[in-house]
């Protein structure tokens, strides 16, 4: 089998005949080395934070609120699912949004508890353990 040759072209910047890279204007591989430079890499970004910085304090003061405040109430408050266990859990009474630091809003349960207030709110809110969110 006969080997194709390839046809040469002129380089449009040294004028000698030579296999033609596909870029404008056509030019030869040492041509293109001297006068185009090379695509740089992106610059490498910072990867985007998980916690803000504004959140990060706020959280660093509720666990401090949360511990502070299941020492004091070392007692589970609810007592829907238990008779008085440990408490482990801090539920928060009316959400966590803009309440998160509120201690007004604390109560001390243990994570039996703290379950049935999640899954009953309705039942929850009628025993006092939540407040309605809809509700200012």
């Amino acid at each position: 089998m006969p080997l194709i040759k390839p046809k040469l072209k002129t380089c449009s910047i040294c004028q000698k005949p030579s296999i033609l890279f596909q870029s404008k204007p056509a030019t030869c591989y040492n041509c293109a080395r001297k006068h185009f430079k090379p695509i740089q890499a992106s610059k490498t970004t910072k990867p985007i934070q998980k916690v803000s910085d504004k959140q990060s304090k706020l959280l660093q003061e509720y666990y401090r609120l949360r511990e502070q405040y299941l020492r004091q109430h070392p007692i589970c408050q609810a007592k829907v699912k238990c008779k008085g266990r440990i408490a482990s859990d801090l539920h928060h009474q009316k959400g966590r949004g803009k309440y998160l630091c509120d201690t007004t809003f604390f109560l001390s349960t243990c994570r039996e508890c703290h379950d049935w207030i999640t899954e009953y709110s309705k039942e929850a809110i009628e025993l006092g353990l939540s407040v309605s969110r809809l509700q200012p």
